[in-house]
């Protein structure tokens, strides 16, 4: 019986070894495996990949491609472009609840200097009505791109931004607000024309 059991307990010796040399060769393998993915410094090549055809990078390249045909000398707020007033100006839409995007600050006063309007916390002209009045289409194409139609783009002095002067002469529109009042010096329904890039 002596043998029996020392022949038995001889072969789950042998198998636990086994068992301990596999756990030991399965734990050096994940080991191997893993030591590439240690934590390393980061660089850009970690994160930029390059198609297997391209050596090296290649400077982006942007194409904008700006309308320039004559709607873009439409009114950029308060034109109708469908329905049965198609191709008019809506009369008296001017919403003071809505900021206008255009050359001028929206949230400010001017007054017209007779060749320009100049900020001016105490100007009877609001900032707000007149991008609602005097923005074209091409207006805010501008605005948006390269910061609208300059004077001067030197970098020295005072910069002017100048409304479109269309080339087409019946780009010319009339608007009116009923409350014109409150935002500019001429009261009740006061027809504003702009014509040539002027007020």
């Amino acid at each position: 019986m002596y043998l029996h059991e020392l022949a038995q307990y001889t072969c789950i010796s042998k198998e636990v070894n086994t068992m301990k040399r596999n756990y030991t060769v399965s734990l050096l393998f994940l080991m191997a495996v893993a030591a590439p993915f240690s934590a390393h410094a980061q660089s850009m090549a970690d994160y930029t990949c390059y198609p297997i055809f391209m050596s090296r990078a290649v400077t982006p390249n942007i194409l904008i491609i700006l309308d320039t045909s004559g709607s873009m000398n439409f009114m950029a707020y308060g034109y109708d472009g469908s329905g049965s007033d198609a191709g008019y100006y809506l009369p008296d839409d001017f919403d003071p609840n809505i900021l206008y995007y255009g050359y001028f600050d929206a949230t400010s006063r001017y007054n017209y200097t007779g060749t320009e309007f100049d900020r001016d916390p105490a100007g009877v002209w609001n900032g707000n009505f007149l991008n609602w009045l005097a923005m074209r289409r091409v207006d805010i194409a501008r605005k948006v791109l390269v910061g609208g139609r300059a004077s001067s783009r030197t970098g020295t002095g005072d910069t002017n931004l100048n409304g479109e002067i269309p080339l087409q002469a019946s780009r010319k529109y009339f608007k009116f607000y009923t409350d014109s009042g409150s935002y500019s010096p001429y009261s009740n329904q006061y027809i504003y024309k702009l014509s040539k890039g002027n007020i």
